[in-house]
């Protein structure tokens, strides 16, 4: 036997398991499914030994159902199934629909609800084994799971034209409705057991030609499978939950499979985690015969994934070997003797005093180098090369010596003009540099904030008439800042909300609407101060 290709493995995951990212591309490929249905019927072979009596007949019967769906399955596209049982002296026939409509698996929330089988009919034995009768039927059948009718397509308009939408599956009205019908004259209408599943189906489409959805082939042969266990079940009285015990013992056979073929771990615990979840939904009795295969997988699969994450562990860790400190020698390793850099040295010494030069060499750099007494050069932003490092010095002048550079200029005739081509210069640079990093923009802001301050005291010092104004700036705005040190925070509350709050008490007297942006109009405020001085009678 050959070994199955990953595509093959990766395919009976994503359609039996269901796990929660899927292909978003068709892989319906007819050796895949073919593969699916080989594991299948390995586990049906398998699981007969695990069962006895009625259960085991019960076994034979879907094994050989199984074994000639495998043989005889092609492509179909008239998307629906036929099951054909046989019933003393009848043949039962039933329809059913196999891929629902893009639009109903989409749009509901959960699972999708649904009943099997379709139409049903009941022909006699002896109709149903006439040669001509299944010639007939073969070839018709045979035709429709190839050939395209008319109606069968949801249409789509495209280049002002209607045209079948083959993304979307076909109505299953040619054999559910027509072939039916066909049938109808030679049968009876017969009433047989349903039932209802709660299916999870899925339409995903991405950068494809066809979308991926659940195998159809899959859903045929669970329902074929569920139909006959559970009539058989019912006839001879065995045990009513066969079809659930086998779908967990089919799902803990194939994480056997693929946990020794190096399938990813995510998919193994995804695996683990869906047959745990059945076999406490399933609620089977602590001696049920494939309940020990079952929780053996599992914990093997435990132990599995377990192994892999000490192992990952290992390769990840780092250990110290402090034993190589023991040959360590401190005096003797941190001495050492450079004869070259030496003599490199004393080199240097007898070229710098032999030799005079008529002119003296000055080295030029783009990088920011201020006084505390001289306010940095906004043009030396315009470097490129030294951007980064030029804003970051500037920041730390305005920490350091701001301070006392207003002390010396507070109040000379340009000091805001000054103030305010550094703010500009240092704004357009910071904003282009800092772009999209909240830290270096809320420093920035700070910074900022520090220089209009200081361009504030100047200007209401050198014009008293500007403390009745409010600077309109609301504090509650630096609760937003992202500051990554507490030097920052602490230039916010002391150095530059005092000052700044001290401006807005001499500011703000007389005024209580925190919104209006002049407390009150300088010759709004002498004529109330008039009239509070004066009464006027009548």
């Amino acid at each position: 036997m050959s070994l199955p290709s990953t595509d093959q493995m990766m395919y009976i995951i994503h359609h039996v398991f269901l796990p929660p990212k899927l292909p978003e591309k068709s892989d319906s490929v007819p050796d895949k499914e073919a593969f699916l249905l080989g594991k299948l019927l390995d586990t049906l072979d398998i699981f007969k030994s695990y069962v006895s009596g009625d259960e085991a007949k019960i076994i034979s019967s879907v094994t050989t159902m199984i074994r000639r769906l495998k043989d005889s399955h092609t492509t179909s596209g008239c998307n629906a199934a036929l099951l054909m049982t046989k019933c003393d002296d009848t043949v039962n026939i039933e329809a059913f629909e196999l891929s629902l409509r893009n639009e109903s698996v989409i749009t509901t929330l959960g699972r999708l609800q649904r009943t099997f089988p379709g139409p049903s009919l009941a022909m006699s034995l002896d109709n149903f084994s006439n040669p001509e009768f299944l010639d007939t039927t073969v070839d018709t059948l045979e035709r429709m799971s190839h050939e395209e009718v008319a109606g069968t397509k949801i249409k789509v308009r495209k280049a002002g034209q209607d045209h079948d939408e083959d993304r979307d599956t076909t109505h299953p009205k040619v054999v559910t409705e027509l072939f039916m019908a066909f049938l109808r004259p030679m049968c009876e209408s017969c009433e047989l057991s349903r039932i209802s599943k709660n299916t999870r189906e899925e339409v995903m489409y991405r950068n494809a030609r066809f979308p991926w959805r659940r195998s159809s082939t899959w859903l045929m042969a669970r329902v074929a499978m569920q139909l006959v266990m559970a009539r058989e079940s019912e006839k001879l009285g065995a045990l009513k939950e066969l079809y659930k015990s086998f779908m967990l013992f089919f799902m803990s056979y194939l994480l056997r499979f693929l946990s020794k073929r190096g399938i990813p771990s995510e998919y193994l615990h995804v695996m683990s985690s869906k047959i745990s979840r059945r076999l406490l939904k399933l609620d089977l009795p602590h001696d049920a015969s494939c309940l020990c295969f079952v929780r053996g997988v599992l914990e093997s699969t435990t132990a599995i994934i377990g192994d892999r994450w000490r192992n990952i562990q290992v390769k990840n860790g780092y250990t110290c070997d402090l034993k190589l400190l023991r040959t360590l020698n401190f005096s003797a390793d941190i001495h050492h003797n450079l004869t070259a850099l030496d003599g490199f040295l004393s080199v240097l010494t007898k070229k710098a005093t032999g030799t005079q030069s008529s002119e003296t060499f000055i080295l030029h750099s783009d990088l920011i180098e201020s006084k505390p007494t001289e306010l940095p050069d906004p043009l030396r932003f315009s470097s490129p090369r030294y951007r980064v490092y030029n804003l970051i010095a500037l920041e730390r002048w305005v920490a350091e010596h701001l301070g006392y550079w207003m002390d010396l200029h507070l109040d000379a005739d340009g000091t805001c003009s000054k103030l305010a081509q550094l703010m500009k210069g240092y704004h357009t640079a910071a904003m282009d540099a800092y772009d999209r990093n909240p830290e270096t923009l809320s420093v920035m802001l700070l910074t900022l904030l520090e220089l209009w301050v200081a361009c504030d005291k100047s200007a209401v010092h050198k014009h008293n008439l500007l403390r009745n104004y409010d600077p309109c700036i609301p504090t509650e705005i630096f609760q937003t800042l992202l500051l990554p040190l507490y030097s920052h925070e602490f230039r916010i509350r002391p150095n530059v909300l005092q000052r700044h709050g001290a401006h807005q008490s001499v500011r703000g007297r007389g005024t209580s609407s925190s919104d209006t942006r002049i407390t009150q109009d300088p010759a709004a405020r002498v004529c109330s101060e008039a009239e509070s001085g004066f009464s006027f009678t009548g």
